[in-house]
């Protein structure tokens, strides 16, 4: 279907028109719907890989921190040498991970 030039010179008549017509042309129609479904699909991928990351980083530092008390928990001493132990453990494991 052709659409003739369109004239912004007052008519809104001629507007409404091609705008109609705009409406009514079905060709096309798969790429459309295709580039709009594909927004919200690529937006829920990005969104779920930066989940996974988070989960799993989020993991790492939990099972590092476990360690770690666990270490402290371990070591004869007070509370407080205890704590320090646990402490510096936490650090050297952080250190060997880059992190």
């Amino acid at each position: 279907m052709q659409f003739g030039p369109l004239r912004l010179n007052g008519r809104t008549n001629d507007v409404r028109a091609v705008f109609s017509r705009f409406c009514k042309d079905k060709s096309g129609n798969f790429a459309i719907l295709l580039a709009a479904g594909a927004l919200p699909l690529f937006l829920a991928a990005g969104a779920a890989v930066d989940y996974a990351i988070h989960q799993n980083s989020a993991t790492k530092l939990q099972d590092t921190l476990d360690a770690a008390v666990l270490a402290g928990a371990e070591y004869n001493g007070s509370d407080s040498e205890k704590r320090k132990a646990a402490k510096k453990y936490f650090k050297a494991l952080i250190a060997n991970e880059g992190g």
